[in-house]
């Protein structure tokens, strides 16, 4: 599901957003759980790129 959600805010910075992507994230209280998240939207997000290529 992440995978998919990410292709489709790639594909809309390529056409809209000159391929520039700004990603923001706020709150939490579990810093484990903020890294964990971060990670899988990163990995989502070169995961995609490199698909495109």
């Amino acid at each position: 599901m992440l995978i998919m959600g990410t292709g489709c805010f790639v594909t809309m910075a390529k056409e809209l957003g000159h391929g520039r992507l700004l990603a923001v994230g706020g709150g939490g209280y579990n810093p484990h759980n903020i890294g964990k998240g971060w990670c899988a939207v990163t990995s989502a997000l070169i995961r995609t790129l490199m698909a495109q290529e």
